[in-house]
């Protein structure tokens, strides 16, 4: 994995007080946490991983909990950070939703993938909608899974704590979602 060595230094040297720690570790992490948001948000919420703004926001939250993080392993920190950002960005949703509501707009428009919109020849650029849009299909707990573990590159043990389950139960269900996206992509999409 890369920067793991590097992230667990830069997370020390936080805890030690050295604040320059934070822009290393958001310069190794911004983008993949980005990345991650994207492809874990419902569809609906996806732009507000689009702001960089609120990315970093959300990534200083996260620091500032930093005391209670313990590190598990590959991939645990920035899992810990995408978790952090997807609940954030969940609770301001659910509150502007109370407030559009109650002020008469009606509710948020869910999105829902449509596959027979999707062309049967996907260019290497369309390949992350694409595998948003499968992701779409997948329930909450899988794409979690997916995305934590195939994408962030969170390892099972890891994994398995921060879910309360086992390593063979994630195991099993990880491979289970990945055939559910690779007969998704069959039926759907030929790669170039």
């Amino acid at each position: 994995m890369v920067g793991e060595k590097h992230t667990y230094g830069l997370l020390e040297r936080l805890r030690s007080g050295d604040r320059a720690a934070a822009v290393e570790l958001y310069s190794l992490h911004g983008a993949r946490l980005r990345r991650a948001l994207t492809m874990r948000l419902p569809r609906e919420m996806r732009p507000l991983a689009e702001r960089e703004e609120r990315v970093h926001d959300t990534f200083e939250r996260a620091l500032r909990g930093l005391g209670r993080f313990e590190w598990r392993g590959q991939g645990a920190f920035l899992a810990r950070l995408v978790d952090a950002a997807v609940q954030s960005f969940v609770a301001e949703a659910a509150r502007s939703h109370a407030s559009r509501t109650r002020d008469g707009e009606g509710s948020l428009a869910t999105a829902t993938p449509d596959p027979e919109s999707l062309d049967g020849n996907v260019t290497r650029s369309d390949r992350g909608e694409l595998l948003e849009r499968a992701l779409d299909l997948l329930s909450e707990e899988d794409r979690l899974i997916l995305v934590h573990h195939e994408i962030l590159g969170q390892d099972l043990v890891s994994l398995a704590h921060d879910l309360g389950t086992t390593e063979d139960s994630l195991r099993v269900r990880s491979r289970e979602a990945m055939r559910e996206l690779v007969r998704w992509f069959e039926e759907h999409a030929t790669l170039s």
